[in-house]
């Protein structure tokens, strides 16, 4: 299609079509806030550095003195999410940075700590809509 389209021809109507589907498409955020609570800020500053090393929050919790509980309450309050999403929000972002990079998604699934490269592709569909060479693609 020409870069001058006759904008109320074909090209114009399919323009104004694709510019209406994608206003249509879900919003997704990939922001990741930090907490501003000092224990959690040790946890999240862990995590970012180490996306691939997976802990949960019974080993958080014995590691920073701090109940399950009270890490619960405290991130959903201060970042409005649960930790495990948090988490996860981490790992997909360093996944993407390493995928933008030419790494392979079987080198990546492993290297943010997914067990399979089925189980990341599974994770990537559910949050972004599309397998991760079809997103990388399309990007």
């Amino acid at each position: 299609m020409p870069v001058l389209y006759d904008e109320l021809g074909r090209e114009g109507r399919l323009v104004d079509l694709l510019l209406a589907e994608i206003g249509r498409m879900p919003a997704s955020s990939l922001h990741v806030a930090v907490p501003q609570d000092d224990r959690l800020g040790r946890i999240c500053e862990s995590v970012l550095s180490r996306a691939g090393e997976i802990r949960t929050l019974d080993e958080w919790a014995l590691l920073t003195g701090l109940s399950r509980r009270t890490i619960t309450r405290l991130f959903r309050r201060e970042t409005g999410m649960s930790f495990s999403a948090w988490q996860q929000r981490v790992r997909l972002m360093e996944a993407l940075a390493r995928l933008g990079g030419g790494a392979s998604v079987t080198s990546v699934a492993l290297d943010v700590g997914y067990d399979s490269p089925s189980a990341f592709t599974a994770m990537f569909k559910r949050v972004l809509g599309t397998c991760p060479r079809t997103y990388l693609d399309w990007a």
